[in-house]
């Protein structure tokens, strides 16, 4: 792994400001055709993958601690399925053909969840299963038995994200990310408080009982403020991804808006694009064995009525996700016009499809949420656009994933980590070490700039202390 540092002189400019500060390399000066998601800096460049680790173009080897896919890197038994499916279909429109690489991911997904999900739609982003989803609630109110046009409304919850399309993103509630689409975003969605112990709930007066009630009140005023009979559905991610830092319910959580949606009618919507196939590695129970949705955890507890999963699905391989609908939902459909008014060009791929079927047929065979278990348990005894940035320079040489947001939709730093469902207890540890080590270097930095005034703090305990949250992906404990 490299080992070299680059030291720039401060300017004007931002990037050498951000070089002073955080020890990030400018960005190349070569102008790129691609829109990147930072117009002003060129990511660094990729050459190769192995395993856990990126290859940059500057010979530096990156370990992929947030965004590994799920089964690693260049794994024959997946290249050789994509290569046989390429030989046999490599496209076909979906409106009027099937494929067995459809139907056996398909099969898989619905077998995962013990029939509870019966139908399962696949796409190539979350995004567009989350716009999937609500057009299958909406549809679903125009043709169960007795129909309820009426109910319009979708409840999310504040500090939640469900993706970048416009439907996906007024149903989502992060104000930042809101907020440039405001005026453009649909007025048929609302949000409540989310479940989030760590900011919300008062360790002096409340207890998780009181906490839960608190929640539970909320969220019952919000459908009577609606209009009990207007409400389609409630979103939420059972543990929640970017928006708020890997942040998991508390105990009874679910079960209660369970029961508030069933009181008036509403459908459920868990969004595990992020959570799910695995990522949070469930405990397995005597119906679910072999956990791979974040709902089947005990800490969970019910089944929703629509989900959607992402991420993870491909391995990494594809761009692919899937929308589940349950017995109940698909069947309304089935016995109404007989077909969901929804369709992509893509959607069930053939290759996309086989890769996710390969990366979940391998996950399973291997069992590989054991290991997010176990290595997640390791996370939790360790600790930021700052954090990731310095993580990638040398002598660190690690990816790290930034958020922030996650005090009031604005406000609130925190890093996610998510590293392969093979990693090691080694890497694991070597993760958590280089990340102590990346916090204590971003504050020297910034207490030398004189960000934090005189004081300096450098104790490792101290100095989280400044740090929102560092909650581990890979365990919902």
């Amino acid at each position: 792994m490299s080992t070299s540092t680059s030291r720039l002189n401060n300017n004007d400019n931002p990037d050498q400001e951000a070089s002073r500060l955080y020890g990030i390399t400018p960005p190349e000066s070569q102008k790129s055709a691609v829109l990147h998601r930072k117009l002003h800096q060129n990511p660094r460049h990729v050459v190769a993958s192995q395993g856990h680790f990126l290859q940059l173009s500057n010979g530096q080897e990156i370990l992929a601690a947030c965004d590994s896919p799920p089964v690693a890197s260049n794994l024959i038994r997946i290249q050789h399925a994509l290569v046989k499916q390429m030989q046999e279909v490599s496209y076909c429109h979906s409106h009027f053909y099937a494929t067995r690489a459809a139907e056996d991911l398909a099969k898989l997904l619905a077998d995962s969840t013990q029939g509870e999900m019966a139908y399962v739609f696949s796409v190539s982003s979350g995004s567009e299963a989350m716009e999937a989803a609500l057009k299958m609630a909406h549809q679903y109110y125009l043709e169960k038995p007795n129909p309820e046009p009426e109910r319009i409304h979708f409840i999310s919850r504040h500090c939640s994200y469900h993706g970048s399309t416009l439907g996906a993103l007024a149903a989502s509630g992060h104000a930042a990310r809101r907020a440039p689409f405001e005026p453009v975003l649909a007025t048929s969605c609302s949000q409540v408080s989310p479940c989030y112990a760590y900011r919300n709930m008062d360790l002096g007066t409340d207890h998780t009982a009181s906490y839960l009630k608190r929640l539970e009140a909320e969220l019952d005023a919000e459908f009577q403020r609606i209009g009990p009979r207007a409400v389609a559905v409630f979103i939420i991610e059972p543990i929640v991804g970017a928006a708020l830092g890997c942040v998991p319910p508390v105990a009874g959580y679910c079960a209660a808006i369970r029961q508030i949606c069933d009181k008036y009618g509403a459908l459920l919507i868990f969004d595990e694009v992020m959570c799910g196939v695995g990522r949070t590695g469930p405990e397995p129970t005597a119906r679910f064995p072999q956990p791979l949705h974040a709902w089947q955890d005990p800490l969970i507890g019910v089944v929703p009525d629509i989900q959607t999963i992402g991420k993870g699905l491909g391995g990494g391989y594809m761009p692919v996700a899937a929308m589940l609908a349950s017995r109940r939902v698909g069947r309304a459909l089935e016995r109404g016009t007989g077909a969901f008014v929804h369709g992509q060009t893509y959607q069930s791929h053939p290759l996309a499809c086989k890769a996710a079927l390969a990366a979940q047929k391998i996950i399973l065979q291997e069992n590989f949420v054991a290991n997010v278990r176990k290595q997640g348990l390791l996370l939790d005894l360790g600790v930021a656009m700052g954090l990731h940035e310095l993580g990638l320079q040398s002598p660190f040489n690690i990816s790290l994933y930034p958020g922030t947001g996650s005090a009031d939709g604005h406000r609130g730093d925190h890093i996610l980590l998510a590293p392969a469902y093979t990693v090691t207890s080694d890497e694991i540890r070597h993760i958590v070490e280089t990340l102590t080590a990346v916090v204590t270097k971003l504050f020297e930095n910034l207490f030398d700039s004189g960000r934090f005034g005189e004081e300096r703090i450098w104790d490792e305990n101290r100095i989280m202390l400044h740090i929102d949250s560092f909650v581990a992906t890979g365990t919902s404990k």
